[in-house]
This record gives structure tokens, sequence and C-alpha cells, in this order.
């Protein structure tokens, strides 16, 4: 639950859906490294993810992206914490995040489906314990989008 606190505007811990170099705001970063600092910082996740799902998943994107032979976006410069070009954000809550994934069929279905039912019911119920346990001024104060 705590990570999504972190996802407030102004943040430069990369909460929207872009890329860039040498930008630490962005979603992910790819600095101009050559050889053994070549490199792919994905930003989006924290410490608090499962890692093997989130590679997971990011391998699943990277696959299809490459057999679609999709053109990646420009690479995003300067501050782009607060989006100015508008850039996908990042769900502020747990719960939006697990309505997110639960609609997003190309990603719910790349997983087993019991290993996808089983994520989306206890993260539901992880935000409900939260919700339950966090008064309404740690709300208002840190969660303005809920």
């Amino acid at each position: 639950m705590n990570a999504y606190k972190r996802f407030l505007p102004g943040e430069i811990c990369g909460a929207v859906a872009n890329w860039g170099h040498a930008n630490r705001t962005t979603g992910i970063r790819v600095p101009a490294a050559e050889g053994s600092a070549a490199r792919v910082e994905y930003r989006l996740a924290d410490g608090s993810a499962n890692p093997y799902l989130v590679a997971a998943a990011v391998l699943h994107a990277v696959a299809h992206g490459w057999r679609e032979e999709t053109e990646p976006p420009e690479p995003r410069t300067g501050d782009v914490s607060l989006n100015p070009f508008g850039d996908p954000e990042v769900p502020a809550r747990l719960g939006l995040a697990v309505d997110a994934f639960e609609a997003d069929k190309w990603l719910y279905e790349a997983f087993p489906h019991d290993l996808s039912a089983a994520l989306c019911v206890l993260k539901r119920a992880e935000q409900q314990w939260f919700d339950r346990a966090v008064t309404d001024w740690e709300r208002d104060a840190y969660l303005p989008h809920h």
C-alpha cells in the first residue's frame, strides 16, 4: 500500500508510462551506456512488488512489441513528473491497479488464470484492509485521487 503513496505530482519515482535516456522522472529509463553498463531501468514498480511478476509482465510486453514491430514513442526529456505530455498514468491506488489489470485482458491472460484471479482477490482484500485502517486525514493528505 505504501508504494502508491509515492505516486504524487512532482515526485521523481516514475509514475507515468513513458521513457527517456538520462531522465530519472520517466517510468522507463535507458541510460546512454555501452557494454556491461548498458541497461534498462523499469522505474514504475518498487521494492514491494513481486520481482518475478514484474519481470514476466515487462518481458511479455517487450515480446509483444517486438512481434508487432511497434515503434516506441519519442523519449521524454526534461522534468516529466507532472506529466506535461499527457502520457498514461499509473493507477493512484492498489484497487485501481487491480481494476486496470482485470480490464486488460491481454495482460491478465498472459498469466495462468488461477494466478491472475488469486492475485486480484488478494490485492482487493489488501485494499479493503487498508481502507478500514487508514484515517480520513491520511486519505485526504496522501491520496488526493481516491
